[in-house]
């Protein structure tokens, strides 16, 4: 019996110690593919530390981990791999607490758009917002479009200038799917997706970017 708990925490440790090594070859892959992406599109890694949108990110335990800076038909961008925490804690029939940690990946991209453009953020409805929507307590800002309203809310310091941007061409691709959810301010567009940076993914990140820029108004 005590030789085979033996082997079975032999096992295990081979296990964990093959586990590591494949996860750093496909970190270092990975690392390989962003930087030949990196390079053919003439983007560059610079340091996290200073980036201009860190106070519109409000996530516990928030890293960049990696910060790409490129061009844009013109536009200044940025795209980055990042992650923040969450905590769950829970008691178990002793009484005894315990609190787990989780790590969640994002990649944030920003556009630094020319000319004026208010302050303004677009974002999914949630259940109370719907049912106080529903209840007759109407956003500031709203298309016209039923679903779009339904679906979206606009905050703005100035509602009578976001709502000119509110363009069918905009409130299409955003019911359809086609651009997601961003904000602006200081003219500088922002968008934020739920997972890891990708290689594969960084050519969408760029469109994406374009594509909302375009639907704003933003001459290319």
């Amino acid at each position: 019996m005590a030789e085979l708990i033996v082997i079975l925490v032999v096992l295990g440790i081979v296990l964990i110690v093959v586990a590591g090594v494949l996860s750093s070859r496909r970190e270092k892959r990975k690392n390989q593919a962003i930087q030949a992406w990196a390079a053919a599109n003439r983007w560059y890694f610079s340091g996290p530390a200073q980036v201009p949108w860190r106070d519109r990110v409000n996530y516990r335990n928030f890293q960049v981990r990696r910060l790409l800076n490129g061009d844009i038909d013109g536009m200044r961008a940025s795209v980055s791999d990042c992650t923040y925490e969450t905590q769950h804690s829970s008691t178990n029939a002793d009484g005894h607490h315990t609190t787990t940690t989780t790590v969640h990946h994002l990649v944030i991209s920003t556009a630094q758009l020319n000319g004026f453009w208010p302050d303004m953020a677009l974002t999914q409805r949630g259940l109370g917002s719907k049912m106080m929507r529903a209840l007759g307590k109407r956003s500031p800002v709203e298309s016209g479009h039923d679903e779009f309203d339904r679906r979206f809310r606009v905050d703005a310091a100035d509602p009578g200038a976001a709502r000119e941007y509110l363009s069918p061409a905009l409130v299409q691709a955003l019911t359809q799917g086609e651009v997601p959810p961003w904000s602006l301010r200081a003219g500088e567009l922002l968008v934020v997706w739920h997972g890891a940076m990708r290689p594969e993914d960084l050519d969408f990140h760029v469109w994406t970017l374009r594509r909302t820029a375009e639907l704003l108004g933003r001459r290319l």
